[in-house]
């Protein structure tokens, strides 16, 4: 899905996905972090550092922290041992949007992520 601004309103392409997560990244790095069934930690993972388990009643900040971590997972120097093909297409800087009924669209400060090359 796209979302993007326009005129200090968020638009998205044609879906309107309510308050779910939405991130881009590798499936195969996400198998290899969090269980796909009961979404528990895969123990040995080799994104151990990555791993972030929400409380019982998480926020936006706990969403945050989840969406950095996995970026910067598929970042990491053991990423393209999992997914080579998609190891080029994520990296450089990490800006994350909060899209709150107060307030609307507001980016977060930027992250850099792990990768020396983005």
């Amino acid at each position: 899905v796209r979302i993007y601004h326009q005129d200090d309103k968020v638009k998205t392409s044609n879906k309107s996905y309510g308050e779910q997560a939405i991130l881009y990244g590798s499936d195969r790095v996400a198998e290899a972090m969090y269980d796909k069934h009961n979404g528990g930690f895969i123990n040995d993972s080799p994104f151990a550092e990555y791993q972030y388990h929400f409380p019982q009643k998480p926020t936006l900040e706990d969403a945050r922290e989840y969406a950095v971590r996995y970026i910067k997972a598929c970042c990491s120097s053991v990423a393209p041992e999992i997914d080579r093909d998609r190891r080029d297409l994520i990296g450089g800087t990490i800006r994350i949007a909060r899209v709150t009924k107060d307030k609307g669209f507001e980016w977060e400060p930027e992250e850099k992520s792990d990768s020396a090359g983005n």
